[in-house]
């Protein structure tokens, strides 16, 4: 990429702007994804390497060490090693998630529940450090993740959800309601319908109702519980031991349209291909 104030993220299934990522000082130079999603890295001007969470769209830490413009960044399959290159001639190996380079690094054992309470913080780069030190005393941290978790109990059929959503349009009140609440209650399950159906020719009261549902989904989704929930996945997965393996094997046993299933069996399919 070229020299940019900022950085826009845009969902290309519906062409919604999403965020704009924002550097106060000198430009953006290049940019890259980590291998689950869940993190952008921008390179600047000045040397600087700023990690921002897609969940949250926040700051989670800036790495600093060029002398030069960064230009170049690439992650490797593990999701926590990532190369830099820069103008001042040298490439440099970071460890993202190493503990060791916060502020004041843990000493075993670690307060989990303290951790766990930053893990579903507003403040991004308080849950970034409790990532990095779940990740960093992984005999501590894997039963711990678990536990809070269970996989999704099955959700309605996908032809009771296509029907629920026609249901939306139909001439009588009470169907209507009914089929309104029963979307919103499933929730995540109908997210994808939803939108496939929003693509759709619509009457403008059925896409209002569609809309409403999806903003409400996209509440719940922005929720402390939901941003926690992506934060111990990505625990998870960063650790990837035979442990954490199969405490995402268990997950990925939900219901197959619930985010946390699919999550899991993401992060499974990552770590296999690492």
């Amino acid at each position: 990429m070229g020299y940019g104030q900022q950085v826009t993220l845009w969902d290309l299934a519906s062409g919604e702007l999403l965020h704009n990522f924002e550097r106060e000082h000198r430009g953006f130079r290049t940019l890259a994804f980590s291998p689950d999603g869940r993190m952008l890295v921008c390179g600047d001007e000045e040397g600087v390497i700023t990690l921002w969470e897609i969940a949250s769209r926040s700051l989670r830490h800036r790495l600093v060490g060029h002398r030069g413009c960064i230009n170049s960044l690439a992650f490797a399959s593990d999701g926590k090693t990532l190369i830099s290159g820069s103008a001042d001639t040298t490439a440099l190996l970071w460890d993202v998630f190493d503990e060791r380079r916060l502020s004041r690094p843990s000493v075993p054992p670690i307060d989990v529940e303290a951790e766990w309470l930053d893990l579903g913080g507003e403040d991004t780069e308080r849950a970034y450090r409790a990532v990095c030190r779940f990740v960093a005393f992984p005999e501590q941290s894997v039963p711990f993740l678990q536990r809070p978790f269970s996989p999704r109990p099955s959700s309605p059929n996908a032809e009771q959800i296509r029907q629920w959503i026609a249901d939306l349009d139909d001439d009588r009140f009470p169907v209507r309601r009914k089929a309104f609440s029963e979307l919103a209650e499933i929730g995540e399950a109908a997210e994808m319908a939803l939108r496939r159906a929003k693509k759709g020719k619509l009457s403008t009261e059925v896409r209002a109702r569609i809309n409403t549902l999806l903003d409400r989904l996209e509440e719940q989704q922005s929720s402390h519980d939901h941003v926690r929930e992506s934060r111990a996945l990505e625990s998870l997965e960063l650790i990837g031991n035979m442990d954490a393996r199969h405490a995402l094997a268990g997950l990925a046993k939900g219901a197959p349209e619930a985010r946390l299933t699919h999550g899991a069996k993401s992060a499974l399919e990552r770590i296999a291909r690492r």
